[in-house]
């Protein structure tokens, strides 16, 4: 960006300031009354819709209770009717005229059409007589005093369901012999239907969950089998003079009539639903207690076998703390509305206790409105006035563009004195840029661009100087790069490679590998070096002592006796006080066995696959070469690698590594990538290495060289 179009800015930044001060304060008190509007009718709409939520759930509760209350009264009387026919003596009235006798070989089916049931149209029935169906194997020779007695429940189905024909969906009665009596007449049974085996016989033969008078059951909701609709079963058992529980009566309650029997709770939204829970169960979330659900509308839909049971959900919030206050407050009887986020929702959630009888019962009515649907007129308050902050936002925004065309017509002719000295410096600096180190700027001012002009052109010649600097660094680089190893040797028995890694153009680890050819057989020597600091002065002496070792090589003498003469060379005048850390490591590749020689460094580290340890080629003692020119050093071995084993020779640059919170790398993490890689290749070992510092490190940057040189035993036949 140009001076001249700083300047235009700032311009006319001054000149808009005060209208955009005022502007700003307008939106601001704009919103704020329009937050504080919203506010105010978001609490008085949730406050009236608490109320009338809190009606609607007690005045339904009610209803809840005294239907409740119908059913077992109904179910009751169902038994007290076969009780009393248990204890008739003498023949019963031929019924056979109101009675589809069905049998399981049959499924189920009726002898001849029946009509529909206004409650579940899919259901062909008749209510002029009834159905008694035999599971399978059973002889009505066999239970024809059960037959009779279930005959004679007709009168009794027909007349207890003209009062309440509008709640019952079907009654029943099974006995323990397997006779099955259901009204109205209908046929359907599938194949193997033994209501023995349902829940609501077990549940009222075994005292399972009373829930109302002399024992009546409630079960959870389950899939008729017929209509595969979900129903609430209630039954009671039915029991002979001597206690025992010879048949057990029922009445089925269609789940999604009973809500719909329910009056409508007054309305924002289609978005509301109703659940009748019940204190039930277990839910380590929120306590001993859990809210299951025994009916929903989303329990007539899904699995349709009726062999399977319905799975009961858990009623609860997102938030464990809400749902242990709802269970708290059902549980002692209270009614209530919350606000809590359910399924990841908003919604106000009203609940009150069904109370059946004048009794407390274990069940409660829930009734959620999504919040969001309850503070729309809020809303609605709250995006009028955004309309009219967008409307005052075009005005002023007219505004602008007229004061902005008035200030960058002056601004224009007064940036240009200002503009121009800095262009030609510009100029300058871009001749510069493209090689014309001659350039130089003409500002003459004597004002602040002037002295910037003169300052520039001084520094040119600097420049200079600083480029051929970089030149000659460049140059030492490319030469020092081309004395480490452009390729890792092919050597049998050993797989072999290295990484060097400098911080600066130049540096002072070095490596290398030497083929040495001896009357005792071909060897492979690996030397890593590390001199103190980096930089020229460093890379200068990692020069000298590559050139000494390789000048010895072809000399006679031990590998220590090599060591020794480099660094009585090195020592000599050496008045800088630089010092070179040495690893010569020397292998047979006939017998496999390792020699080695350290000056100050550290030792190799070696990883024997087979028994999954580390250990250290230590030992020596030596000190860094150009110390002490005297100093005679120890050669040391060992046998050599077996098949998988890994030897790393590395510089301090590794361990020492330190990350943003100044911890350093370390050798055991060093132990752990070695452990991890050593299945593979040693140049996937030596990437290994290097990515595990360059990932460790993060954003620091790299503060000393990185060398490493990786062995790993191949099991070739030229190692023994």
């Amino acid at each position: 960006m140009s001076i001249r179009t700083k300047l235009l800015l700032v311009l006319v930044a001054f000149a808009i300031l005060p209208m955009f001060i005022a502007f700003v304060v307008g939106q601001v008190s704009t919103r704020f009354v329009g937050a504080r509007l919203t506010e105010k009718t978001q609490v008085e709409l949730v406050s009236e819709a608490e109320a009338r939520l809190l009606q609607y759930v007690n005045g339904a509760a009610a209803l809840a209770g005294s239907e409740a209350l119908t059913v077992n009264l109904m179910v009751v009387a169902q038994a007290n009717a076969y009780a009393a026919l248990l204890e008739q003596q003498g023949a019963f009235d031929d019924a056979s005229d109101v009675m589809y006798l069905l049998t399981d070989d049959m499924d189920g089916e009726p002898p001849f059409p029946l009509g529909p049931d206004p409650e579940a149209p899919e259901r062909l029935v008749t209510f002029d007589a009834m159905s008694i169906y035999l599971v399978a194997d059973l002889d009505a020779s066999e239970v024809t005093r059960d037959l009779q007695q279930q005959q004679g429940m007709f009168v009794t189905y027909r007349e207890l369901r003209q009062y309440h024909d509008a709640l019952i969906f079907a009654q029943y009665t099974a006995t323990a012999s397997g006779t099955h009596s259901a009204y109205p007449g209908h046929g359907g049974y599938p194949r193997g239907y033994d209501p023995r085996e349902r829940q609501w016989y077990q549940m009222a033969a075994e005292g399972m969950s009373p829930h109302g008078p002399d024992g009546v059951a409630w079960s959870p909701p389950m899939r008729d089998a017929v209509t595969r609709r979900a129903v609430l079963a209630v039954s009671a058992p039915i029991r002979n003079t001597e206690g025992n529980v010879v048949a057990v009566t029922a009445a089925d309650v269609l789940v999604a009539e009973l809500l719909d029997g329910l009056k409508q709770p007054p309305g924002w939204t289609s978005e509301q639903n109703l659940f009748v829970v019940s204190l039930i169960g277990e839910d380590p979330t929120v306590g001993d207690t859990a809210l299951e659900i025994y009916a929903q509308r989303s329990y007539d839909d899904g699995e349709t076998d009726w062999r399977h049971s319905i799975e009961l959900e858990t009623f609860r919030f997102d938030d464990d703390e809400s749902s242990r206050v709802l269970v708290a407050s059902i549980g002692d009887g209270q009614a209530g509305v919350v606000r809590g986020m359910r399924n990841g929702r908003d919604v106000l959630c009203a609940y009150a206790p069904i109370v059946s009888g004048g009794e407390e019962t274990a069940a409660a009515l829930i009734c959620t409105t999504p919040f969001s649907d309850v503070i729309a007129i809020a809303d609605g308050i709250d995006e009028r006035f955004s309309d009219v902050t967008v409307s005052q936002l075009i005005t002023n925004a007219s505004i602008a563009v007229v004061v902005l065309g008035v200030v960058v017509l002056f601004a224009f002719r007064g940036s240009r004195a200002v503009s121009e000295p800095v262009q030609d410096l510009a100029s300058t600096a871009a001749r510069i840029a493209s090689g014309d180190l001659d350039a130089r700027a003409q500002v003459t001012s004597g004002d602040e661009l002037g002295s910037l002009a003169r300052t520039f052109n001084e520094m040119v010649p600097k420049l200079q100087d600083r480029m051929q600097l970089r030149q000659s660094l460049d140059l030492a680089m490319e030469v020092q790069q081309s004395l480490l190893p452009s390729a890792a040797p092919r050597v049998p028995g050993v797989d072999v490679d290295g990484r060097s890694i400098y911080c600066d153009e130049t540096g002072g680890d070095y490596y290398d590998f030497l083929l040495v050819e001896a009357i005792e057989g071909e060897r492979l020597g690996v030397v890593v070096g590390d001199v103190t600091g980096h930089g020229i002065a460093a890379a200068l002496l990692m020069t000298t002592a590559r050139a000494l070792l390789r000048s010895r090589l072809d000399q006679p003498g031990s590998i220590a006796e090599q060591v020794q003469d480099i660094n009585r060379h090195l020592s000599e005048g050496n008045q800088h006080g630089r010092f070179m850390t040495f690893c010569y490591l020397m292998m047979d590749r006939v017998s496999g066995s390792l020699r080695w020689v350290l000056a100050g460094h550290d030792p190799p580290i070696l990883y024997e696959a087979r028994t999954d340890t580390f250990s250290e080629l230590g030992g020596g003692g030596g000190i860094p070469l150009g110390v002490d020119g005297t100093w005679e050093y120890d050669e040391l071995g060992r046998d050599g690698i077996e098949t998988g084993d890994v030897v790393v020779i590395g510089t301090d640059g590794i361990w020492e590594a330190r990350n943003e919170a100044a911890e350093m790398f370390g050798k055991d993490r060093l132990r752990d990538v070695i452990r991890d890689a050593h299945a593979g290749s040693a140049s996937e070992i030596c990437d290994a290495v290097v990515q595990a510092v360059v990932d460790f490190r993060g954003r620091t940057p790299q503060g000393d060289d990185i060398t490493l040189v990786v062995l790993k035993g191949t099991g070739d036949a030229a190692q023994r």
